[in-house]
């Protein structure tokens, strides 16, 4: 009888410590969107013009379509706090980027939540 009583006092400590456990804090998906660069045509991957939040147009991608090649900027996993209720990104909003060939830039860092580019 003292076994049995045992494992039912084991099973509901058990229960009453998973039920008052934090849950784990993961990304919402639909708090974030997908932004893709928009080359313009002169110097389409300059520093400059990747680093222009203007040059980045919100998509209707479920899914990334680019390559995880760093060499042309392609497009970033954007958080919702940090898109205007036009869907442009933010003043704060940060693109950081390096050199991978001559006037050729990728973003390597800044204010995304993920950062894709190509080949």
């Amino acid at each position: 009888m003292i076994r049995y009583l045992t494992s039912i006092l084991a099973v509901i400590i058990a229960v009453g410590a998973v039920a008052f456990t934090k849950p784990e804090n993961k990304i919402n998906p639909l708090a974030t969107k997908i932004f893709q660069y928009q080359a313009p045509t002169s110097d389409p991957y300059s520093e400059t013009n990747v680093e222009s939040r203007s040059n980045w147009v919100i998509t209707n991608l479920g899914s990334t379509t680019c390559s995880q090649v760093n060499q042309e900027a392609c497009q970033l996993l954007v958080d919702a706090t940090d898109i205007n209720p036009d869907n442009t990104l933010k003043s704060t909003f940060t693109i950081l980027t390096t050199m991978s060939a001559p006037n050729v830039y990728y973003v390597s860092g800044g204010s995304a939540t993920a950062i894709y580019n190509k080949n």
